[in-house]
């Protein structure tokens, strides 16, 4: 460990810390974008309303990127997959630092 090394740690740990804040910048302005948001997943039903299958994070993401957000399925939290039309709250954690919840409208296609 000389003291050139030490000096060389040190500005690498300082890169490092200061691109974690820019990320967590760029999470919370898309965050304040998605605040509030409503996003459609339209679905195929039963004659009862039951769901095909279920929809889960792929869907949601798939529906966020046709409203011009790139998010990433691994970051879309749910309970449990939506198995029924209604209203659900969406947790999308862009930072670890950085959560949002989206309302997801799952209707009849």
């Amino acid at each position: 460990a000389t003291e050139e090394n030490l000096k060389n740690l040190e500005l690498e740990k300082k890169r490092k810390i200061q691109l974690q804040e820019k990320e967590k910048q760029k999470a919370k302005e898309i965050a304040k974008k998605l605040e509030g948001l409503s996003i459609n997943v339209a679905v195929q039903v039963h004659d009862e309303d039951e769901l095909y299958g279920s929809v889960g994070p792929l869907e949601i993401s798939k529906a966020l990127q046709e409203e011009g957000f790139a998010i990433d399925k691994k970051s879309i939290i749910l309970e449990e997959p939506i198995k029924k039309l209604g209203i659900f709250d969406c947790i999308v954690r862009l930072h670890p630092e950085v959560e949002v919840k989206i309302k997801v409208w799952v209707v009849r296609k």
